[in-house]
């Protein structure tokens, strides 16, 4: 469950007209105006907030992303009974418009909606059901999951990976700014390009090493 340690991370993510910060770390998640250099607003997380986020407790210790539209906040992990998956809130009230249960995520990423190629949505790097090792690192060997709408909820998803690529795992992944592309290495030093519109891998090098990556 998203709880296990789950203030031993952090997690941020930028608004789509980048005016706007979003930050999680220490039990908290932390809105910072990027052109008044203030914080503009503070909420607790957790078990004791629950009442907060109508009953979900929200870690958001794995990651964030705003909708493409920049009214939505997606945050993960988040637990509603006996499933961990991602809170959606309302971006300027942080009350909860909706849960997307099951979805065990290692990083979410916006395609804004302003020059997407496609349609806009959140893609999401995710793993469906309960650990396997109880380490969480099952989450390194997923699925894209394409998420859109008001309430946010899945609409499509993509098995991508190649067989080499599930036993090594992703270390860092991202989306180009139309939306078309996936880069991601993994931790056996591949990087790989994968086209989401066409649905298959572009092209793969080898890395001497894995770290993060940024478009």
């Amino acid at each position: 469950a998203g709880g296990v340690g789950a203030f031993g991370e952090d997690a941020r993510a930028l608004a789509p007209d980048s005016s706007f910060l979003f930050y999680s770390g220490g039990g908290k998640l932390v809105g910072f105006n990027v052109r008044s250099l203030e914080v503009s607003w503070s909420e607790q997380l957790g078990t004791g907030a629950a009442q907060r986020f109508g009953g979900q407790v929200v870690w958001a210790n794995f990651s964030l992303a705003p909708s493409p539209e920049g009214n939505q906040l997606l945050a993960a992990d988040s637990d509603s009974g006996e499933s961990t998956g991602v809170a959606v809130l309302d971006a300027a009230t942080r009350n909860t418009v909706a849960f997307i249960p099951g979805l065990r995520v290692q990083k979410l990423l916006t395609v804004p909606a302003k020059g997407a190629l496609l349609h806009p949505y959140v893609v999401a790097f995710a793993t469906r059901g309960v650990s396997s090792n109880g380490l969480e690192t099952d989450r390194r060997r997923g699925q894209l999951y394409l998420i859109s709408g008001v309430p946010a909820s899945v609409t499509d998803s993509i098995r991508f990976l190649s067989v080499s690529d599930s036993i090594s795992g992703v270390a860092e992944i991202v989306v180009d700014r139309l939306g078309r592309y996936v880069y991601y290495v993994t931790y056996g030093g591949q990087l790989s390009k994968f086209d989401l519109a066409a649905r298959s891998h572009v092209k793969s090098i080898t890395v001497p090493s894995f770290g993060s990556l940024a478009i």
